[in-house]
């Protein structure tokens, strides 16, 4: 009996939550605030191929969450109960992995640095563990891969229990790539050998897709023995919501050195097995770097009053280019939040004007740089379309390629 009480409450709490939901969807404010991007120059094509999702505060503190694509947009509130629950406003890449690939997709994480894809294959891996109660850590670290000929409509998958990891206690995926029948997997590995020797590594495993087994493990950065672990770290620079190969990883590292930190970057080549240096001024590695791996470049970023100053970098060939200058507002400073990512040749960079604290209302401004010709491509202003944008204070929280 008491299993059947639990059955009817649980249907009846289903039952009042999607109630609660539509009644709470129909007495609710019904205008949403509309925002235009407002050219002012270059070509406005390049608004199809980003999307911009952000939410628009109002008094009352209730926040509606907006994407913005080319013309078209999507509320928050204007979703239904399912589509709400389905992720219609998730990460766009997940989402259409899920809507092409729906079993295989099932029950899976949906970070995109944990999958790999191309017109041949899908892949996946993750890292599983068990909580040992006994030392109060996680433990027995797995790497789960699953794997989608898309040619064949075949799927393998297997785990491989991970070697050397007694002193493991945390682990993730950093990235997945695919080249030829072997999967590359980037993992953060946090390591506690005692109160005073904690620190974080990033690991490469190499895995043979058809054998379904382990190659390799290969160190690619380590803090160990760091003057202050807690502000050191090595990060992953490539854009992790692209999912296409290179055979390249660029490791960004912050390094404390009598209390100065010191940023270092480095290449390491999945088919040679060879680090390669980044050789470049002092003076550059401070600025922000921006990884393009299908061209095999960095872009060093410094932004200036009324300017932004890049210089590209070919690392495959270890050679500095010429830096160009781009135009931008002189309302920009360098505190301000950003948003940058490289789509077809082009790098989009989205400031957050809201960023700042007590400043006035104001709007994200977009600039896409055509990084071939050297030269902006648009530049434009988002705008409020209605009172009720007026009144409301928008702020950026991602920005993706626009997957259509």
């Amino acid at each position: 009996m008491e299993r059947y009480w639990k059955l009817i409450f649980i249907s009846c709490l289903l039952v009042f939550g999607i109630g609660f939901f539509y009644l709470h969807d129909t007495f609710a404010e019904k205008e949403v605030p509309k925002y235009t991007w407002e050219k002012q120059a270059g070509n406005d094509e390049a608004l199809e191929d980003v999307l911009v999702e952000g939410y628009a505060q109002g008094k009352n503190f209730f926040a509606e969450g907006i994407q913005l694509a080319g013309e078209d947009r999507i509320y928050a509130s204007q979703l239904s109960f399912l589509e709400r629950l389905s992720g219609v406003m998730d990460n766009p890449k997940i989402k259409q992995l899920q809507q092409e690939y729906r079993g295989f997709m099932r029950g899976k994480t949906e970070n995109t640095e944990n999958y790999f894809e191309n017109e041949n294959i899908l892949a996946y891996a993750n890292v599983k563990s068990e909580w040992d109660s006994s030392e109060f850590k996680e433990g027995n670290f797995e790497l789960e891969v699953e794997a989608l000929y898309k040619n064949e409509d075949k799927t393998t998958s297997f785990s491989i229990k991970l070697p050397n990891q007694d002193n493991y206690v945390y682990m993730a995926v950093e990235d997945v790539i695919t080249i030829n029948d072997k999967l590359y997997v980037v993992t953060q590995n946090d390591i506690y050998e005692g109160e005073d020797e904690e620190y974080t590594e990033l690991h490469l495993y190499t895995l043979n897709l058809k054998e379904e087994k382990l190659i390799s493990e290969a160190k690619l950065f380590s803090n160990k023995g760091g003057d202050n672990s807690e502000n050191e770290g090595g990060y992953l620079l490539q854009d992790l919501d692209q999912l296409r190969a290179s055979k390249y990883i660029a490791i960004g590292a912050t390094k404390v050195v009598d209390d100065v930190p010191m940023e270092d970057i480095c290449l390491f080549d999945l088919e040679t097995r060879e680090k390669l240096p980044v050789d470049v001024p002092k003076e550059l590695l401070e600025q922000e770097v921006i990884a393009h791996m299908d061209a095999k470049k960095l872009y060093f970023i410094h932004e200036q009053e009324g300017k932004i100053e890049i210089t590209p970098y070919q690392f495959a060939k270890q050679k500095a280019e010429e830096p160009f200058e781009i135009p931008i507002s002189e309302s920009i400073n360098s505190s301000m939040t950003k948003y940058t990512k490289i789509i077809n040749d082009k790098l989009y960079i989205l400031y957050d004007m809201n960023g700042e604290m007590n400043e006035k209302n104001r709007l994200p401004l977009m600039y896409v740089i055509d990084l071939k010709a050297k030269k902006v491509f648009y530049q434009g202003e988002l705008k409020a379309d209605n009172k009720e944008a007026e009144n409301r204070i928008f702020s950026v929280y991602m920005m993706y390629e626009n997957e259509k």
